[in-house]
C-alpha cells in the first residue's frame, strides 16, 4: 500500500483529503497498475514512473520539449521573449528555465508571482 496523501500548507499545516479520497486512489491504482505494465512491455510505448505520477509516452518521437514547443507554437507564444520554466530533462526551448526537480518548479513559480520561499525538508 502506498503512503498518505497529504499536502503541506505554508507555515508546514499538513491536511489530507480523507479516507474515501484514498481508498479510490488505491483502488484506481490497483486498476491501472496492470495496464501499466502492460504497456509498458509494447515496443510503441513508453512508460516512466515516479514516487506518485506515471507518465505514458504514446509515441517514441514525443517528448516533453517537443510538447512544450508545440503548445507555444499553438498558442502564439514567444517563449524567447517571456518566461517559460521546466522541470526535469533538457528542454530545446529557446528562452525556457529549466530547473531540476518539482520542488525547483515550485519555488520558481514561487519566485514568479513575489511568494518568499518556504525552508523545509523539500529538495534544495
Amino acid at each position: 500500500m502506498f503512503g498518505l496523501l497529504r499536502w503541506r500548507l505554508p507555515r508546514g499545516h499538513r491536511i489530507r483529503p480523507g479516507d474515501p479520497v484514498e481508498a479510490r486512489r488505491e483502488m484506481v491504482r490497483r486498476t491501472l497498475d496492470p495496464l501499466l505494465k502492460e504497456l509498458d512491455g509494447m515496443p510503441e510505448f513508453r512508460v516512466f514512473r515516479g514516487p506518485s505520477v506515471a507518465e505514458v509516452q504514446l509515441l517514441r518521437n514525443v517528448s516533453k520539449s517537443f510538447g512544450l514547443r508545440r503548445i507555444c507554437r499553438i498558442l502564439g507564444f514567444d517563449p524567447s521573449k517571456d518566461r517559460v520554466l521546466y522541470a526535469g530533462g533538457a528542454a530545446r526551448v529557446p528562452g525556457a528555465k529549466v530547473v531540476e526537480h518539482p520542488v525547483a518548479l515550485a519555488r520558481a513559480i514561487g519566485a514568479l508571482a513575489g511568494v518568499p520561499p518556504q525552508r523545509g525538508k523539500g529538495k534544495s
